[in-house]
């Protein structure tokens, strides 16, 4: 997804992240890591981790803040916490 000057954070994540992290950015099926927690994206985002995750070249620095900031504002649920510390 070509990333979209007027797209929310929520939207960003949606089109670009959720396929392996998970709609509720607590991790992938195949074992992507949980995001939700993630003090910051932008270093992934830009340069990708590895064989993991392709760097998205596309997305500038505005969009990856909403992205940042639509994750800080996920609630994090008591149960979800030991998932967050284990693997962000």
């Amino acid at each position: 997804l070509c990333p979209s000057a007027t797209a929310t954070g929520a939207e960003l994540f949606a089109g670009n992240c959720s396929s392996c992290h998970g709609t509720a950015a607590l991790g992938g099926t195949n074992g992507q890591p949980p995001v939700r927690c993630s003090r910051s994206i932008a270093d992934a985002v830009t340069s990708g981790r590895g064989s993991d995750m392709p760097p998205f070249a596309l997305m500038a620095s505005p969009e990856i803040a909403r992205v940042q900031t639509f994750l800080d504002g996920i609630r994090l649920a008591p149960r979800d916490a030991p998932r967050c510390r284990s693997g962000a």
